[in-house]
């Protein structure tokens, strides 16, 4: 008998092996010598003027901005074709309200209330256009209103807020959440321009000590006017930028161009230069866009950086400045050669506006800018590889379906799986799409801070697995990990533990759906809902087939495609940079992007910092010591010397697959950052992998690599499936229901398989619709959230002979507690949630227990201490 399950266990593996070579044989016969391209885009947005509005006059220095789907141009002056850093012309008090109601335009003209004021700031909010100083005939303001559009009384309201610190004209300005940052300026008409810095917090506005005007350390360079101001991402979070603007006036009257910029840290409170403006953009549009791109309309001068009586040259082009990279380039053209006077987003489209020119004088001509779709060329090849992966995998469902005929065989696989499989699928329910495409992302757009925390596995939980907790399991001949927990404590403290872990895998299946249906969708271009339903459908379809065998060796295979295809991707990077490996050591020390840890100061606990990150090496623990989808795997293994194997096996994939995946990450920025126009400002971070593969793979590779994606997400997929279902079936149903056959369980399990697979998928579909800078950081800080006292229960009960049912339930409690306060109410790191989770759930565990009394039943064979009495003896 044991002949023949090892034929068939070799028998698999041979189609497996088979299954992979094939997918390499088609990926190398669609590669070129030279693949992707280096050159621009044709163009990222579709320009139209919008020809259908009414006619309206031209303002200088107006407030503009959307504001409850209607354009507001507020105040201003009468355009004479003058240029805008100087008064000129007549003050329009007036208020032009510009609705689309139906995709028809409707033009409100508003006397009431008179805003005399130009050149001042705008910033469009939710609530209102925020309008900051300006200047009139006589004087500067330092006036400070929101003005709201009414659109069902046809009005306008405004509501003043606290006045600016001193008069203020031709600054920049823009919102961080509810602070408004405004930079730069001019005080009077004689004065020189001024190195204003000032803050406003609008939330503020219950704390009369707060809601109110703070004077701020300002950048380190020259005080200037007619910057430019936005807030974008860069990867590690939100910052303030200042480009360029125009010095203090010279003796003949000339005006210096400044090409300088800076980044903000509001957090930091620091100010750090970043590469200068290759083209002069003072008194230019700006607009944050997407993740990382900060776009510019605006002038186009060669003197940017000299003097020039004429900044404001007309120009075309559409200069980006990518934050992660900081790197410049022209991303866009415009269709016409114009003085563009702000940009701004309404609705899903991007609105410039610009000077129109008539007999008689200028008018406002508004354009609008629509993304273009992604030239996509997937092809009949890429789809053949990647459906055939897909069937392979239900294949292998319906071969082992055929043996799955006791809820043993369905839930632990009669317990006859090879340790080296077990291991390989420990590390790929662990890998998932969050390291094959949210790890290289991070690492693009970041650093390598996350790194060390992958090589606490081999260090710190593969040991403490290996010989205190699966002694407990095996002995036990337990088929969920709660089942310990009911035998050391009590029966609640096993339910709330499973159901703990069976929401924890209900929102990771979310997020293990979603990236890799994602980059499928940006591929081909099908319906991102669509993608994730045949993800879901297909991993549903073989876990309930084969239960988990067929898990396991599914997974085998997909640690093999995926594995392949991230090398794959890697090397190709390599080749496409110039310089190869030279320059990947050179633009990644120089830029900072190995750093493991942050040193200043080293003990700081809101950043990742040295001590930030070794104490996050507590959190490596929880998965292998809590989570039922790594420990079901160990369980399936012939004996106790099999499941250690199996760990350590998962351990030492870890360490170079981890060293794989952060170096592509770092090839990725390597590479955008000496190809910087190849990036789209609509995509996002998390997608920078698959972008890669569309845009510089030919047909016949990104099938197989595709695939590499599906295999991340599948790998941890079918792993949550099927240890939730046997969660519930084993923690719930079948402790209570004891007259039920092992048949008719092996039918619920099924049912419910499918049941968890699909609330799974439905998961997917609603964070599809949500907006998240990074999937990576939104994984790890629930993870930690719940995870970390559900792991604390386990140690409590391991190591301490003291504990009870009822200090590890208020343990629990406590420290759920305790993570809200943290998360919510401190700026502590969300590395150290999983280390704060399990250290507080033991610490109060065992103070509840000392303080509480209760009945000691007994606890042979459930602690270290007797496992090592018991290894003593022998």
């Amino acid at each position: 008998m044991k002949i023949l399950t090892g034929y068939r266990m070799l028998s698999a593996s041979k189609y497996i092996l088979c299954f992979g070579l094939l997918c390499i044989v088609f990926a190398l016969g669609g590669c070129k010598a030279k693949t992707g391209s280096d050159e621009a885009p044709e163009g990222v947005f579709k320009w139209s003027e919008l020809t259908d509005i009414p006619e309206m006059n031209s303002f200088d220095g107006a407030f503009t901005g959307v504001q409850n789907n209607a354009l507001i141009i507020a105040g201003g002056m009468y355009d004479s074709g003058s240029s805008t850093d100087n008064y000129h012309g007549n003050l329009h008090t007036g208020i032009c309200v510009l609705e689309n109601e139906k995709s028809r335009y409707i033009l409100h003209k508003i006397s009431q209330p008179e805003i005399n004021l130009a050149y001042g700031v705008s910033i469009p909010t939710g609530k209102g256009l925020i309008c900051l100083g300006g200047r009139n005939e006589d004087s500067f303001s330092t006036e400070v209103f929101i003005l709201e559009w009414d659109d069902l009384k046809k009005t306008i309201y405004k509501k003043m807020l606290p006045p600016l610190p001193k008069p203020c004209a031709y600054a920049g300005g823009a919102v961080m959440g509810s602070v408004i940052y405004i930079t730069g300026g001019q005080s009077s008409s004689v004065s020189s321009p001024q190195k204003f810095f000032w803050a406003f917090d609008l939330s503020a506005q219950k704390n009369t000590e707060a809601y109110k005007w703070q004077e701020l350390p300002a950048w380190p360079g020259p005080a200037r006017t007619n910057c430019c101001v936005a807030v974008q991402h860069d990867g590690f979070g939100e910052h303030l930028y200042l480009f360029g603007g125009l010095e203090e006036t010279v003796n003949d009257g000339s005006k210096k161009v400044l090409n300088d910029a800076y980044r903000y840290s509001p957090s930091k409170k620091i100010w750090a230069q970043i590469n200068s403006v290759p083209e002069d953009i003072s008194s230019s549009s700006c607009l944050a866009i997407g993740q990382s791109h900060i776009l510019f309309w605006g002038q186009k001068n060669s003197n940017a950086g000299g003097m020039s009586k004429e900044p404001n040259a007309e120009s075309s082009d559409v200069l980006a400045y990518h934050t992660i990279t900081n790197t410049w380039t022209v991303l866009d053209k415009m269709p016409v050669r114009s003085m563009f006077k702000s940009a701004m987003r309404w609705g899903s489209d991007i609105i410039v506006s610009a000077k129109r020119h008539y007999q008689g004088g200028t008018g406002l001509a508004l354009w609008r800018g629509v993304s273009l779709p992604v030239k996509r060329e997937f092809g009949w090849l890429n789809y053949l590889v990647l459906l055939g992966y897909l069937l392979s995998l239900v294949l292998i469902g319906i071969y082992f379906s055929r043996r799955e005929k006791t809820t043993a065989d369905f839930f632990v696989g009669g317990r006859r799986i090879p340790w080296w499989a077990a291991g390989i699928s420990i590390y790929g329910a662990q890998l998932s799409a969050i390291s094959y495409m949210a790890t290289p992302a991070k690492c693009y757009s970041s650093n390598w801070i996350y790194f060390l925390g992958s090589k606490w596995v081999l260090f710190v939980a593969a040991p403490l697995v290996a010989f205190v907790f699966i002694p407990f399991f095996r002995r036990l001949n337990v088929t969920t990990a709660y089942e310990y927990l009911e035998k050391r404590f009590n029966t609640s403290v096993r339910l709330l533990a499973s159901l703990v872990f069976i929401l924890c895998q209900i929102g990771r299946m979310g997020v293990v759906i979603f990236l890799p249906a994602l980059a499928l969708s940006i591929v081909t271009g099908i319906n991102l809902q669509f993608c994730i339903l045949t993800m879901g459908i297909f991993c549903i379809a073989y876990t309930a087939l084969g239960g988990i065998e067929a898990v396991i060796w599914a997974d085998v295979l997909q640690v093999a495609v995926l594995l392949g295809g991230a090398l794959w991707c890697f090397f190709s990077i390599i080749g496409r940079i110039d310089g190869g490996f030279s320059t990947f050591f050179s633009i990644g020390f120089a830029d900072a992007k190995f750093r493991l840890a942050y040193l200043d100061p080293p003990w700081a606990i809101d950043t990742p910092s040295l001590l930030v990150v070794i104490l996050a090496g507590v959190g490596s623990i929880i998965p292998y010591t809590s989570d039922q989808t790594v420990i079901q795997k160990y369980l399936t293994t012939k004996d106790e010397k099999a499941a250690g194997r199996s760990i350590w096996t998962n351990g030492l994939i870890t360490v170079p697959a981890s060293f794989l995946f952060f170096g592509l990450g770092t090839a990725l920025y390597v590479f955008y950052k000496t190809h910087p126009v190849l990036l789209r400002p609509d995509m996002s971070n998390d997608s920078v992998v698959p972008w890669y593969m569309i845009s510089q793979f030919p047909p016949g590779v990104s099938g197989i690599l595709v695939a590499g994606i599906f295999a991340a997400a599948m790998s941890t997929l079918d792993s949550s499936i099927n240890s939730a279902a046997t969660a519930i079936v084993n923690d719930f149903f079948r402790r209570f229901q004891t007259h039920v056959s092992d048949k008719q369980w092996l039918v619920i399990a099924r049912w419910l398989t499918v049941l968890v697979g699909s609330f799974g998928t439905t998961t997917a579909i609603i964070m599809s619709y949500c907006n998240i800078k990074s999937m990576v950081d939104a994984f790890t800080m629930i993870f930690g959230l719940l995870g970390g006292g559900l792991a604390g229960l386990f140690i409590l009960g391991a190591f301490s002979r003291r504990a009870h049912s009822y200090g590890a339930l208020l343990g629990a409690f406590g420290t759920a507690i305790i993570l809200y306060y943290v998360q919510a109410y401190t700026s502590i790191h969300f590395f150290l949630y999983g280390a704060i989770g399990l250290s507080s759930c033991v610490i109060l565990g065992f103070v509840f227990s000392i303080l509480i009394p209760a009945a000691k039943p007994s606890i042979e064979g459930l602690t270290v201490h007797s496992l090592f009495k018991s290894r003593g003896k022998k």
